[in-house]
């Protein structure tokens, strides 16, 4: 029935809205360019698993129900009955939870005949909550609306952390939304920015960057917060600013040679400066000692060539992983997989692959804790069965101590991790994964929920939004109204 096609036809209310809490394994129904979609991450039909995307022009409410045409429709594994989104038997589709714009429902679709693929709505009813799987815990704290900001709305900040003070800078009053235009005039750009301190709920406004920014990054080195940025919406030259925090003072750094399309990370007391790509230009990575004003190029790393290029910093060691496109024989076969290397003692050393690749694709880690990178993310690549029959996980440890590749621990999902996206903290760093999703306490190897912010459902524009020394944060965006907004939440785990 559902081998590869299916066409439903459904009506949900869309009134009243209420932002229920969601915190389990839920079909989507959004809205796209166009029209409807309907996600549904794992069908059980009989004893077979699907997972299924239909599309719809247009969504009408009450007894005149829109009509869905198959988008995509692909067999996995088989999942735990914890994490089905829909189960069809005898001609009836069960939905266990639907989120529409924010608001959970159920709903049972029937057949117009026997064994055909079109379907109308029976009947539905409104949830607080998705069921909860039983291996995820419960919501940790809660997002809180902060402070007034002393800047004028805006969208598109960085959001920093000095470690006492949250810096917000930069930004846009250009609107961008389904039915706006993505060219920013000139002087749609800010220069000025805030700091909030996340004790006291207080914010001071700070001296304005020596010019407006663009495309812009940041990275935190001690009190210190260094900005490399474009300074104009069309292009231009790049600069490297820093901010310090008790003098109040920004200064810049003059920049090494090709340094264009790189980013900044910090590492102990200094600067890195990399490429994020070397497949079509050499690769500069440089150390910038701040206190001399010194760059050093470290030699050219020993991986093949890529277009995603990305270091982690730990300790003093610099690891850095690169993406590859893995084409192999079968059509539906072709995977993305991760290398690795290390910079140490002034060398190199290429890292050990996960055992089973080029079949399993992996993240690339953005958590750090104890001796562990971690890739968070519960997201997977099913495809079609593969000859492993089983979910292609994004999620990853690599053990530095080891140099071993591991699982996720203790990760959740019924053994196929359908969760689009993960977060994590641990006293190292905290990462902001979807809202209303399992997160890894990387101390403690256990899985709660990060609460959903209502706002950010409201928001057309999304605010700025990011793990910020030991808090989560989100600042500005643009409602459906079309006006940029200036409100800023924290969440203190």
């Amino acid at each position: 029935m559902f081998a590869r096609y299916l066409v439903i036809c459904a009506a949900v209310a869309a009134s009243g809205m209420v932002h229920a809490e969601s915190h389990g394994i839920e079909a989507r129904l959004s809205y796209r360019f166009a029209g409807w979609q309907l996600d549904l991450p794992a069908v059980r039909v009989g004893d077979r698993y699907y997972t299924v995307r239909m599309n719809s022009q247009e969504l009408r409410i009450g007894s005149d129900a829109p009509s869905w045409t198959l988008a995509d429709a692909r067999r996995i594994p088989p999942v735990d009955a914890d994490y089905l989104s829909g189960d069809y038997q005898g001609d009836v589709l069960e939905l266990r939870c639907v989120d529409l714009l924010g608001e959970l429902y159920s709903a049972r679709l029937v057949a117009t005949s026997a064994g055909a693929h079109e379907f109308t709505l029976d009947s539905h009813a409104r949830l607080d909550a998705c069921p909860k799987p039983a291996d995820i815990g419960e919501v940790r704290g809660q997002w809180v609306r902060t402070a007034p900001s002393p800047l004028s709305p805006r969208a598109l900040v960085s959001l920093s952390w000095t470690g006492s003070e949250i810096i917000v800078l930069g930004g846009t009053k250009t609107f961008r939304g389904p039915l706006a235009d993505i060219i920013e005039p000139e002087g749609s750009l800010f220069a000025d920015g805030a700091a909030y301190d996340p004790v006291s709920d207080s914010w001071r406004r700070i001296a304005d960057v020596p010019d407006t920014l663009s495309g812009h990054s940041t990275a935190s080195v001690g009190s210190s917060v260094f900005v490399f940025a474009m300074t104009s919406p069309r292009g231009g030259p790049f600069h490297l600013y820093r901010y310090r925090s008790p003098l109040d003072a920004w200064d810049e750094f003059a920049l090494p040679e090709h340094s264009v399309l790189s980013d900044i990370e910090a590492v102990g007391d200094k600067l890195l400066l990399y490429a994020r790509e070397d497949k079509y230009a050499v690769a500069y990575d440089w150390l910038l000692d701040p206190a001399t004003g010194q760059w050093t190029r470290l030699p050219a790393d020993p991986l093949e060539t890529s277009t995603t290029r990305t270091y982690v910093v730990h300790g003093t060691d610099l690891y850095l992983f690169k993406r590859y496109f893995i084409d192999l024989p079968g059509v539906l076969d072709d995977r993305f997989v991760v290398r690795a290397a290390r910079w140490r003692n002034g060398q190199w050393s290429v890292l050990p692959e996960p055992p089973s690749q080029p079949e399993v694709g992996l993240g690339i880690p953005t958590l750090v804790a104890g001796s562990r990178l971690i890739a968070p993310s519960l997201n997977c690549d099913t495809g079609d069965l593969t000859p492993h029959e089983r979910c292609i996980p994004y999620g990853s440890v690599f053990d530095t101590e080891t140099d071993t590749w591991h699982d996720l621990p203790a990760a959740p999902g019924g053994g196929l991790q359908f969760y689009p996206s993960g977060g994590g903290l641990s006293a190292s760093q905290v990462v902001i994964g979807q809202l209303g999703r399992p997160a890894l306490d990387a101390t403690t190897d256990e899985w709660y929920v990060v609460p959903r912010l209502e706002a950010y459902d409201d928001l057309v524009m999304k605010p700025s939004m990011g793990g910020v020394g030991p808090y989560g944060f989100a600042y500005g965006g643009g409602n459906a109204l079309g006006q940029i907004v200036g409100d800023s939440w924290i969440w203190k785990p």
